[in-house]
């Protein structure tokens, strides 16, 4: 609920910003864990909201940080995490890598493989075409966010990232 109301502070703050930019999202500002986000020098800063926040983040960080999607932890300061920048939101009708589908099938392999979901790596609310958590760099694709994780069974996690697979190849292909 907090991260709804957030959300909207935000759209309202900057209602005309939003209005003619929300199909062009390059990265959020915030996030539910997250009280502010700064992009500057290549690099990400992620402020969290309190320490049992970072400290889960850093947490769930450590059991991802062996996978080539996972952007590497550069700092760790006070309330702050530095990471590598690894690009743009992933936007279906911008920046799409071509070989996308061997990409996420590879990220759900990996990751079904050691029982790892991470639960919003989804559409976006506001716009379907903008994958949340998802980047785009050199036409690699990251996850940038790892907040949210559960441990599951290898054929459900695979069966929820192909869900995710088969949303996006309808809306690159205009069925939905």
């Amino acid at each position: 609920m907090n991260l709804i109301i957030k959300t909207l502070f935000y759209i309202l703050k900057n209602l005309y910003f939003f209005l003619n930019n929300y199909n062009n999202i390059k990265h959020f500002p915030f996030g539910k864990d997250v009280e502010n986000i700064k992009i500057e020098n290549n690099i990400i800063i992620k402020k969290y909201i309190n320490k049992k926040k970072l400290d889960k983040n850093l947490n769930n960080y450590n059991l991802l940080k062996k996978f080539y999607f996972i952007p590497k932890l550069l700092n760790k300061k006070e309330l702050n995490l530095t990471f590598e920048y690894k690009g743009e939101l992933l936007n279906i009708s911008k920046n799409l890598p071509t070989d996308y589908i061997y990409q996420l099938m590879d990220i759900s392999y990996e990751l079904a493989n050691n029982n790892i979901l991470i639960d919003d790596v989804k559409p976006w609310i506001i716009n379907k075409y903008i994958i949340n958590n998802l980047t785009v760099i050199n036409g690699k694709i990251f996850i940038v966010d790892f907040g949210k994780i559960n441990f599951d069974k290898k054929e459900n996690i695979i069966k929820h990232y192909n869900r995710l697979i088969i949303d996006i190849i309808k809306m690159k292909n205009k069925i939905y």
